[in-house]
């Protein structure tokens, strides 16, 4: 599963409970374009400072909790 993930042209990560990523995908890396080292057991919001209280950060939180789309 991880080498078809890794290889699909679509930006791909899973975040566990703590919002760290646990998986991230080439075409993750490169839309983050952050390398994959730097951004594992890391938190989203860490690594994507620059996102912290928009709107996107307040809407993926409430997805997050929510555990929905």
């Amino acid at each position: 599963m991880t080498e078809v993930l890794n290889n699909i042209k679509v930006g791909c990560y899973f975040l566990n409970a703590r919002m760290e990523f646990e998986f991230i995908n080439k075409a993750a890396e490169s839309v983050i374009e952050k390398p994959k080292a730097e951004l594992l057991g890391k938190c989203l919001w860490d690594a994507l400072p620059n996102y912290v209280d928009t709107d996107l950060y307040h809407l993926y939180n409430k997805a997050f909790e929510e555990q929905e789309l």
